[in-house]
């Protein structure tokens, strides 16, 4: 009995060391895990940003938000930024689509004038 106990003991004391001796790699590892958890809730808080845009167009409550502020406080960020020339002029206008979904994505194309007022939007439906 004596014997077995000394070797439960000379275990445990043993897997300790292997814990200890791969701490770093196992921090590195909860620390990847925990990336990964973080980046899936900001998919999925974007995506349900993006539905809640995609009713606003639909129904037409989209002008009810009539600058850039609003936009962002309800819809959040949009995927990308740019600018072209509408009328001669440059136009500031703001590209969402779903966060993971490259391609057969509803796309949402927001255009502001340069105070930051919504002019217009474009609204394309996926292609199925």
């Amino acid at each position: 009995m004596r014997n077995v106990v000394l070797i439960l003991v000379m275990v445990i004391i043993s897997a300790g060391c292997a814990a200890i001796k791969h701490a770093n790699e196992l921090l590195t590892l909860k620390a990847v895990a925990d990336d990964q958890a973080h980046f899936d809730n900001v998919v999925q808080e974007y995506d349900e940003n993006f539905k809640l845009l995609i009713e606003a167009v639909e129904q037409g409550t989209i002008k009810d938000y009539p600058d850039k502020r609003s936009i962002l406080e309800n819809f959040g960020e949009p995927i990308n930024v740019n600018t072209k020339e509408i009328n001669g002029q440059e136009t500031v206008f703001w590209y969402y689509r779903q966060s993971v979904k490259f391609f057969d994505s509803q796309e949402v194309y927001l255009y502001f004038n340069d105070s930051g007022h919504l002019n217009d939007w474009e609204y394309s439906k996926a292609d199925h």
